[in-house]
């Protein structure tokens, strides 16, 4: 049985009534990363989904607050029309608490870094069974613990995403995605160490390939004379084959829809970018399975990863990953987990 709150009240009073029975809480978004989690006796699965909308937006100071229920669809839908977004391109069906949950990238990692460079605030339940805030409308709000990025590590473990404070940027009006077909992984990996060199400031960069095979993948966002200097610079560095696809965000939100929820068989790694170019150099490319190389966001998605590719994978010093996310297992983190939830009442998928 999953427990859908639609309100702070009936948060604090679903979490109150689970932990007086003893039961542990896991927390999830849609329950994408439940895999077998959260069956036994003495747990109770708590979903954000019902504590969702946007709202309130303030364009002149590029900020929204979101409930940890709304997905990146709907988040998508009610700032386009207002000309913004939030770079955190990904699959249009995740939550907000569920990225944040699973340690998610977003496309635009190649520059805009991570999730929580663009959240500016968060409200959770805590393991006290308070509603707890950290950061605020501005960066200089935050001091002492960064409770927000330790909270994207953490995995839901620390508590209960409730909502977020977001920072926005304008939404691009140019931003073509350019795939250029290559013959082999060894010459993908190449391609992308030349396009790095040259410093062009892509969103995003990957090797991805499918059934429709091998290619590098580069998107442009920004001015529309910027984008053209960039695309003829790509063409002049690659020399292959190239396909022009308009809107760089509903590409992304496709292949972030694979890339970002793996089946069983799917082996996610995390490692440098030398790591990473290093793996696939080393790689043969069969074509009957699929294959993610996000350059920017440091992760490399294979099916299947077992065998040699997973001894190649430990050998470059790349990292197996569940499920795309980056948990936190650091000595500070266990102190701090321990301090704030010395109960366990917070389990994590």
């Amino acid at each position: 049985m999953i427990i859908y709150p639609k309100t702070q009240e009936q948060l604090l009073a679903a979490f109150g009534e689970a932990r007086a029975g003893g039961k542990a809480i896991l927390p999830i978004g849609l329950g994408h990363d439940m895999g077998g989690a959260g069956k036994g006796e003495g747990v109770t699965v708590m979903s954000a989904r019902e504590l969702g909308g946007v709202g309130p937006v303030e364009p002149g100071n590029l900020l929204a607050v979101a409930g940890a229920g709304t997905t990146l669809g709907e988040l998508d839908v009610a700032l386009a029309g207002r000309g913004l977004y939030w770079p955190v391109t990904g699959p249009h069906g995740r939550t907000l608490g569920g990225v944040m949950g699973q340690g998610l990238l977003g496309a635009e990692t190649m520059a805009k870094g991570h999730m929580v460079n663009w959240v500016l605030g968060t409200t959770m339940l805590a393991p006290s069974g308070e509603i707890v805030r950290s950061g605020g409308r501005t960066l200089k709000n935050v001091s002492g613990y960064d409770l927000t990025r330790l909270a994207w590590r953490a995995r839901g473990s620390l508590g209960m995403s409730v909502s977020f404070t977001l920072k926005l940027l304008p939404r691009p009006r140019v931003c073509p995605v350019m795939e250029f077909k290559v013959k082999s992984l060894r010459v993908g990996a190449s391609h992308m160490e030349t396009i790095v060199r040259d410093r062009l400031g892509l969103p995003a960069l990957r090797l991805i390939g499918d059934k429709k095979g091998l290619r590098v993948v580069a998107w442009m966002a920004g001015f529309a004379e910027l984008v053209t200097a960039q695309e003829e610079r790509l063409k002049a560095l690659m020399k292959d084959p190239v396909d022009l696809f308009e809107d760089g965000f509903e590409y992304f939100n496709h292949y972030d829809s694979v890339f970002n929820e793996p089946d069983g068989s799917t082996g996610v790694y995390a490692g440098t970018r030398k790591g990473l170019l290093e793996t696939v150099r080393n790689l043969s490319w069969i074509g009957d399975y699929s294959f993610v190389c996000d350059l920017g966001g440091g992760r490399l998605a294979l099916t299947p990863p077992n065998g040699p590719t997973q001894d190649l994978c430990r050998e470059t010093g790349l990292v197996g990953v569940s499920g795309g996310a980056f948990r936190a297992t650091g000595p500070l983190f266990r102190r701090v987990k321990a301090a704030i939830d010395p109960k366990s009442a917070f389990l994590t998928a």
